[in-house]
C-alpha cells in the first residue's frame, strides 16, 4: 500500500475551492482505496473470512496463496457496495458537456489502479467497482469520440 501512495499527484493548492474533474478521480482513488484495501484486508482477518490455498507442489509442505472463502466473497462485496455510488457520481459528471475530455486521465488512472490492486486477495470487490467504472469512463469516451467525428465530418460537408 505503502508504494500505491508514492504515485505522483495533482497538487491542490486552495487558492480555489474547485479542482479539475480528473483531478477530483485521482485524489478520491489515492484517498480511498488504500484505506478501502486495509479495510477490506483487517475484515477479512478479523472475521476469518480467509483459507490457505493449495501449494503449487502438491505435497502439503507449503501453504499456497490466500484467499477468500465464498462467505468472504460476499461479505466484502456488500462492504464496498456502499462506496460504488460515490465513484459512479464522478464518472457521471464527466458525462456532461465539455468534460468528456478529462476521461482520458481518469481512465489511466482507473487502469493504473486495477494494476495496483490485482495482487490483493481481498481487493476482488473494489476490482470489480473499478472494472465497472472503467468501462463507463469508455463508453463516455466513445460517445464523446463520434459526436466529435460527425462534427468534424459535418464541417468537411
Amino acid at each position: 500500500i505503502q508504494q500505491m501512495l508514492k504515485r505522483p499527484h495533482g497538487v491542490f493548492d486552495g487558492t480555489s475551492l474547485s479542482i479539475p474533474l480528473n483531478e477530483a478521480w485521482s485524489s478520491l482513488l489515492e484517498h480511498w482505496l488504500p484505506s478501502l484495501l486495509e479495510e477490506l484486508e483487517a475484515a477479512a482477518t478479523f472475521l476469518l473470512l480467509t483459507a490457505e490455498g493449495e501449494s503449487s507442489h502438491g505435497d502439503g509442505s507449503t501453504p499456497g496463496p490466500v484467499r477468500l472463502t465464498s462467505e468472504g466473497q460476499e461479505l466484502l462485496v456488500s462492504l464496498v457496495a456502499g462506496a460504488e455510488p460515490e465513484f459512479q457520481l464522478i464518472i457521471g459528471l464527466g458525462a456532461k458537456g465539455g468534460l468528456q475530455v478529462l476521461g482520458l486521465p481518469m481512465l489511466a488512472s482507473t487502469t493504473w489502479w486495477l494494476q495496483q490492486l490485482a495482487p490483493s486477495y481481498a481487493a476482488r470487490p473494489l476490482i470489480n467497482l473499478l472494472a465497472n467504472c472503467h468501462a463507463k469512463l469508455r463508453a463516455q469516451l466513445a460517445v464523446y469520440r463520434a459526436a466529435q467525428l460527425q462534427a468534424v465530418e459535418g464541417y468537411a460537408a
